[in-house]
């Protein structure tokens, strides 16, 4: 009976997990400050941010992360650097949107140009 009832209250947490996909960040080292000066890798920290909620979604020393969306979310996610030494931030990283849907094999979106006037 006892297993009975740890599975009922397992399943849920076993159905939610596999629908939660994996996202792998990376990004550029911080290697100086805005003056030129070079900070040492083990004095910065990053942060992978989502725009919309104003969210941590990994922090580490490292120049990758992992974490998990369901399937339907959708952020806008950014990097930020931290100097751990003088609690300096960095200006935030371009923004990249992502939505984790079933669609994994569609197309890539094309990219949209425009010139206005005459070349």
């Amino acid at each position: 009976m006892v297993v009975f009832a740890l599975f009922i209250l397992l399943f849920p947490a076993l159905a939610i997990a596999q629908n939660v996909v994996p996202i792998t960040a990376s990004w550029t080292t911080v290697t100086t400050n805005e003056n030129g000066e070079q900070i040492d890798p083990d004095d910065l920290i990053y942060a992978i941010m989502d725009r919309g909620v104003m969210q941590e979604m990994c922090v580490t020393s490292s120049t990758e992360c992992t974490f998990y969306a369901g399937h339907g979310e959708c952020g806008s996610l950014y990097a930020v650097a931290y100097q751990i030494s003088t609690g300096l931030e960095s200006v935030p990283s371009n923004v990249v949107d992502i939505c984790v849907d079933d669609f994994v094999n569609r197309l890539n979106s094309p990219v949209l140009e425009f010139i206005i006037g005459s070349r």
